[in-house]
């Protein structure tokens, strides 16, 4: 998960500020399951990953304020987990928002 996160990031061309953090833990309200969660922090915004062992679910969100090519970023995660199923739900957020620059 880690170095897929790493990956993921260089993949689509960001840059990392800090992390990733990758924590595996076991949960807090299911006994028995385990998971993992990484994130990284990016000049452009943040990417997350959380993981359940036992379900094999798995939430990735790669949030931007940069463009980036979601099929790469898919293609990625498939040759790395494999998955059985999968659902890509794309959101266009902060879509208004600008980079001009602003006097304070």
């Amino acid at each position: 998960v880690h170095q897929f996160m790493v990956d993921a990031v260089n993949l689509v061309g960001m840059n990392i500020i800090n992390g990733p953090f990758t924590q595996f833990y076991e949960h807090p309200t299911d006994p028995g399951e385990t998971g993992v969660s990484s994130l990284v922090c990016l000049a452009e915004s943040h990417a997350s990953f959380h993981g359940m062992t036992r379900s094999g679910l798995v939430c990735m969100d790669l949030f931007s304020c940069k463009d980036f090519n979601d099929q790469d970023l898919i293609d990625l995660f498939v040759k790395t987990f494999s998955p059985q199923s999968m659902q890509y739900t794309p959101l266009q957020r902060a879509r208004d928002y600008g980079h001009e620059k602003h006097d304070v």
